[in-house]
């Protein structure tokens, strides 16, 4: 028969033991496309929609749980390049961060039209990916990567119409560095100057295969954003 004393030491080791274990947190990584094909540069409704569906998911985020943005478009565009990295806190706390992000987000077109950031003639959405991919660790952290976008990479890696027509597909990035990661894209296939049902398609199956091939573990598309 266990004494009382023995049964509240087992207690304390298995409460001692669970608090050790660390947790793995969530990080929510953001990448706003601001090449000029995106609606998001020119369309105030699509930028709400955005600012609505970002501010929603970090409301579901819990303590040390990670909020990162970045702003995209020509590969080193250092200038125009707006970065936010913020862990939620009992000083950042999850409300706060889903407003302040909800703030940015709505405000692309405005801060377009009083030229406080600049259109980008180019798209590298490959080389945004491949530069976050360095910072992430989806192996150990559940990472949910967010692209605003139309979904058109347009660098030197691959042009659009080239992408477009199928003439060649986007290329892998090395050593499968967003294994594990889930990844979504909201606005793929919607351009500001309007966009067809096949268009989006080919730029969807052009990225599932992307995805499978980088070792996205859940990869989703948002055309009708």
């Amino acid at each position: 028969m266990t004494n009382l004393s023995s049964t509240n030491a087992i207690a304390l080791a298995v409460v001692a033991f669970l608090i050790s274990v660390p947790t793995k947190a969530d990080v929510l990584n953001i990448g706003l496309d601001l090449s000029g094909s995106v609606p998001l540069v020119v369309n105030p409704a699509f930028a709400n929609r955005v600012a609505d569906y970002l501010r929603s998911s970090i409301l579901k985020l819990r303590t040390d749980d990670r909020v990162k943005l970045q702003t995209f478009g020509v590969y080193g565009m250092v200038h125009n390049s707006r970065r936010l990295d913020i862990t939620i806190s009992r000083r950042d706390r999850a409300p706060q961060v889903a407003e302040t992000v909800y703030a940015i987000v709505r405000s692309v077109p405005q801060l377009v039209r009083n030229s406080k950031i600049e259109v980008q003639g180019e798209t590298n959405i490959l080389g945004y990916l491949e530069s976050e991919a360095h910072l992430l660790n989806c192996a150990s952290e559940p990472t949910e990567i967010v692209l605003v976008s139309d979904g058109v990479e347009n660098s030197a890696l691959v042009r659009d119409q080239d992408l477009i027509s199928g003439k060649k597909k986007l290329p892998n990035l090395p050593e499968n560095l967003l294994t594990g990661c889930s990844m979504t894209i909201l606005g793929i296939g919607q351009v500001a100057q309007g966009a067809s049902a096949p268009f989006a398609q080919k730029l969807i199956a052009a990225w599932t295969e992307w995805a499978r091939s980088a070792g996205i573990s859940n990869f989703r598309v948002r055309p009708s954003f």
